[in-house]
């Protein structure tokens, strides 16, 4: 990351080529490259390599988590299995299983797929070319 002084104490900051500048805390990445901030701001900046952006933020998660949950609890649903998990603990290591799963699936769905190479094609098996049995 680069700095420069600007007139009026401020500083422009640029980030590295292959990087993007990000406050510390927040929970957004934008592709940022450059900013001009106050000087004593400056501590609050870091530069990240494109490469380690997350994927998806904290709040698309627990969106994304919610909404898988809420196919099968409705909030009045969960709250009652929450608040009786002492005394019907069957049914809330259900709901505690399901939620899990929920997770893993969020994270999933939030990931995206690797990109196959552009040389890489589809050759059908045995299996899966039907032109085999005509």
């Amino acid at each position: 990351m680069t700095t420069r002084q600007l007139p009026g104490g401020n500083l422009e900051i640029t980030a590295a080529e292959n990087t993007i500048l990000h406050r510390r805390g927040d929970k957004d990445y934008d592709e940022k490259r450059r900013a001009v901030i106050a000087a004593a701001d400056l501590d609050n900046w870091e530069e990240i390599a494109a490469s380690d952006i997350p994927p998806y933020t904290e709040d698309d998660y627990a969106e994304a988590v919610e909404a898988l949950i809420r196919r099968r609890y409705s909030v009045s649903d969960e709250i009652a299995v929450i608040r009786q998990r002492d005394t019907k603990p069957d049914e809330f290591a259900a709901y505690d299983a399901y939620a899990e799963q929920c997770k893993t699936q969020a994270r999933l769905q939030l990931t995206p797929e690797p990109e196959m190479e552009s040389d890489m094609q589809f050759i059908p098996t045995d299996e899966t070319d039907e032109s085999h049995e005509r």
